[in-house]
């Protein structure tokens, strides 16, 4: 440290604090203008959620060339059965693979899915894109992707079973609980 290093700190230990929220006021003024975008928790659900739909399109693929190999999609129509949706959520607790792992967590997630295929209860399943659009009442627009208390919504599968319990018990072998995702079960109505 030089020697006027010291009296520089102790200079700047007696200026007036500026006001406790300037910084917000700066930053809110500056993002309204859209002149900075803020990293921190919105930019981390972006990352997860880019990550996410890199993940779920290579899922998909795999789950065409398991369709393709494997049998066609179950014909729900006539068999008794209903079709159920199996939301994806991730959000920041979720466990991403090491570098490198990612084309081995998408090979479990096709072989689930390929395993269920040949049950006949798999029908389809698909990513959602990173962007999106979040249409507010009153005509507001945001270009944002809602998250909720679940995290971000990632992606889904579409299956066929007898009845919710059925279904739940197929969604319970999803390995995205696994990796701390979390998964909502609805069924489809019609």
């Amino acid at each position: 440290m030089s020697t006027r290093q010291p009296r520089r700190l102790n200079e700047l230990r007696r200026a007036p604090l500026p006001a406790a929220d300037l910084e917000e006021r700066i930053v809110r003024t500056l993002k309204d203008r859209k002149l900075i975008r803020t990293r921190g928790a919105a930019n981390m659900r972006i990352h997860y959620t880019i990550t996410a739909g890199v993940a779920l399109a290579a899922l998909v693929a795999g789950l065409a060339v398991g369709q393709r190999f494997g049998g066609a999609p179950a014909d729900v129509q006539g068999e008794g059965r209903n079709e159920y949706a199996l939301l994806l959520y991730e959000d920041a607790s979720y466990q991403w693979p090491e570098p490198g792992g990612m084309e081995e967590r998408v090979a479990e997630y096709s072989q689930w899915a390929r395993d269920i295929a040949a049950t006949g209860q798999y029908v389809t399943g698909r990513k959602l894109a990173e962007e999106g659009l979040l249409l507010a009442p009153g005509g507001e627009r945001r270009d944002a992707v809602p998250t909720g208390e679940q995290g971000v919504l990632a992606g889904y599968f579409i299956i066929a079973a007898e009845d919710l319990d059925d279904a739940a018990s197929i969604a319970e072998t999803c390995p995205h609980l696994r990796y701390g995702g979390a998964v909502s079960l609805r069924p489809i109505e019609g």
